[in-house]
């Protein structure tokens, strides 16, 4: 599966899906997606199943909505090839017609 990604040297962001974000649920499929370590204390607080289906609700909404409401944090450590999920973020909806997030 493809997915809408911002990579430098140590660093890779990825932009939710309602599939990726529906997939935390099932930590091995979550792993696989993502192809990333999911450390122990995944998910972080205030990050928890109804968080979760909120976000794939507003996701489903439409393709336009990828890239708003939920982004991934992975480490690319390439001493120890291994790429670990360090955390998440987002906005809270697209952006208004004047610009304001």
């Amino acid at each position: 599966m493809t997915y809408i990604s911002i990579t430098t040297d140590r660093l890779e962001l990825i932009a939710g899906t309602p599939e990726l974000v529906q997939s935390e649920m099932t930590p091995s499929r979550f792993t696989a997606l993502i192809d990333a370590h999911i450390p122990k204390a995944w998910p972080p607080e205030g990050h928890h199943a109804g968080t979760m289906e909120f976000t794939a609700q507003r996701l489903r909404e439409g393709s336009d909505q990828i890239g708003w409401w939920c982004w991934y944090f992975v480490l690319l450590d390439k001493r120890k090839n291994e790429r670990v999920l360090i955390g998440i973020g987002g906005f809270k909806g697209q952006a208004t017609p004047d610009g304001m997030v």
